[in-house]
């Protein structure tokens, strides 16, 4: 039951990354490739027990390990986007969760910009999380990434979030 209220936390998470991007057309995912007009850009593959799905209304892309209750997600948004700084841009990502501890915050070289980061520690949904997000501006797009686990077995995919994350490069 839990691992459904934590799927459906990270549903409704990315749906307020919906939110934020104003939608757009579904993303077109092969090969470590994210294709959704108008951009294209490669992501780092997770690793074993990942499965990549192409959310219905919203996001680019959510991979989800059903067996750890895991989700690392990736959005694009390209041309109508709220014009703010990236702390306010990854801090919208954080809606929705309530006892917000934050372990690590600020700026980050990331794609040749600088990005920011969030890893916080919460509830989602009333279910306890482990976040990290980081967002970015480049060519004006903004992208955000997030990993999430329960707290418990966070540490344990933190690898798997990193080559997700690090594994970006804008392709356009």
């Amino acid at each position: 039951m839990r691992q459904n209220l934590l799927k459906t936390g990270i549903l409704a998470l990315a749906g307020m990354l919906s939110i934020v991007s104003c939608g757009g057309p579904r993303a077109a995912y092969e090969n470590g490739i994210v294709t959704r007009s108008p951009v294209r850009y490669r992501i780092g593959e997770p690793g074993p027990g990942f499965v990549a799905e192409r959310p219905s209304e919203y996001g680019d892309l959510i991979f989800r390990n059903a067996q750890q209750s895991v989700y690392f997600s990736v959005n694009s948004t390209c041309n109508r986007y709220e014009d703010s700084p990236i702390r306010r841009l990854a801090e919208n990502l954080l809606w929705g969760i309530s006892e917000q501890v934050r372990s690590r915050e600020g700026l980050v070289s990331f794609a040749g910009r600088e990005a920011y980061e969030i890893e916080l520690t919460g509830k989602l949904d009333g279910v306890p999380v482990q976040l990290y997000v980081r967002v970015l501006k480049r060519n004006e797009c903004i992208f955000d990434f997030s990993c999430t686990a329960r707290p418990e077995e966070f540490e344990s995919v933190r690898p798997q979030c990193e080559k997700f994350i690090q594994g970006f490069e804008d392709l356009r």
